[in-house]
């Protein structure tokens, strides 16, 4: 990112450095402003076509690249692998929605939440969609993911198509990036509200935690479980994800941080997992329910002299139509879960049915109560423990 990515917030110095958020936003979108993002600062202004429209469009990517378009944006591509990361944050920007021409898969194999909240959105490409595909949609712009420029992004920028790649792997980045695409889209106010409304559930949950002394933290252990050819593998995530930072701000010792050296999932054995022994595992499952795993645990013997296993505390992480443990907008109903699950005593009056109903209502405007109803059945329906 951008000069100003080191001035972004640190959520691990807690209370004290969330106070400080509103004054950092206004740091973070002056600053933004200077590098083009605002007609009163901009050192290069470009005035928008449309008729009575001045604002300008212009936001600095996770590669660093200033995008700058020419107008508003009528004609949007969402569109490669993990669509659903950049797709979940776009869609924050309301106004845009009906912009939104064509979309990659975001169904991961637990449903696909957009067939309720973009059912407008008739054109969904796959994963594997090449460039030239997604130029003949004749977009204003593409957004993707930023591990797929090299393979889509620079060949549409070739074709003349601006392309806003985004990465949205830590908090960090994500509060960071959520403003860049709001002066991308020129809604500085939009993304103003959006990081308020994380920094007053991120606030709920480190105002209590940072009460806890060290020997009441738990060692955790969050393990992503994946298939294949009938043998299932167990990964842990990189110590700068979000699922690392989850753990750590849940009040939580993620046992894995000091082992996870790559920039990915890593495999993980399972002599591994019984040296760290941890006091809670969790199953995370992308593309299928994590209670899959959860049975095959408990049908092994192997994992029986685990203090996990043996008091009861290997559960699933939860989920609605895409699990709460990624870096789409729902690591922040992950991060209050887990607190909750691990300190029930601290979270006796957060309810979380009710984050839920308010987390799609805020930032999704949805207040159908059957969809409501959809997603509390699906959070309800993921939630088991090993018994």
């Amino acid at each position: 990112m951008q000069h100003h990515s080191k001035m972004v917030l640190n959520f691990r110095l807690g209370k004290k450095t969330l106070s400080l958020l509103t004054g950092i936003i206004g740091i973070l979108l002056s600053m933004s402003a200077f590098a083009g993002g605002t007609a009163e600062a901009s050192t290069s202004p470009v005035s928008a076509s449309v008729e009575n429209d001045s604002r300008i469009y212009s936001g600095i990517d996770s590669l660093g690249n200033q995008v700058t378009l020419k107008k508003r944006p009528e004609s949007i591509v969402i569109a490669g692998k993990a669509t659903l990361i950049p797709a979940d944050a776009v869609v924050l920007f309301e106004s845009y929605n009906k912009s939104i021409k064509a979309l990659g898969i975001t169904n991961q194999g637990l449903g696909d939440f957009y067939t309720l909240y973009l059912s407008n959105v008739q054109d969904r490409m796959p994963h594997t969609v090449s460039a030239e595909e997604i130029a003949g949609t004749s977009p204003d712009l593409v957004i993707i993911k930023d591990r797929n420029y090299n393979s889509i992004g620079k060949q549409l920028e070739k074709l003349g198509i601006p392309v806003f790649a985004m990465s949205l792997e830590n908090p960090e980045d994500y509060i960071d990036e959520i403003i860049e695409l709001g002066n991308l889209f020129s809604e500085q106010e939009t993304a103003r509200n959006i990081v308020q409304l994380y920094e007053s559930w991120l606030e709920t949950v480190s105002s209590r935690i940072e009460l806890l002394s060290p020997e009441e933290k738990e060692d955790i252990l969050l393990l992503y479980a994946n298939s294949s050819d009938g043998i299932t593998s167990f990964q842990i995530p990189p110590a700068a994800w979000i699922q690392t930072f989850i753990t750590r701000e849940a009040g939580g010792n993620p046992v894995w941080a000091d082992s996870a050296v790559t920039n990915n999932w890593q495999l993980v054995s399972f002599e591994q997992i019984s040296a760290w022994d941890p006091d809670r595992i969790y199953i995370i499952s992308y593309n299928k329910p994590a209670a899959v795993y959860l049975e095959e645990i408990q049908q092994s013997s192997l994992w029986e002299n685990l203090s996990a296993y043996r008091n009861g505390y290997i559960s699933t992480f939860p989920a609605d139509f895409h699990n709460w443990a990624q870096p789409d907008t729902r690591w922040i109903l992950g991060l209050q879960w887990l607190a909750k699950n691990l300190h029930p005593e601290l979270f006796a009056d957060l309810q979380i049915e009710a984050q839920v109903s308010s987390f799609y209502r805020d930032l999704y405007n949805i207040d159908d109560p059957a969809i409501i109803e959809e997603l509390l059945s699906r959070f309800s329906s993921s939630l088991k423990t090993i018994e």
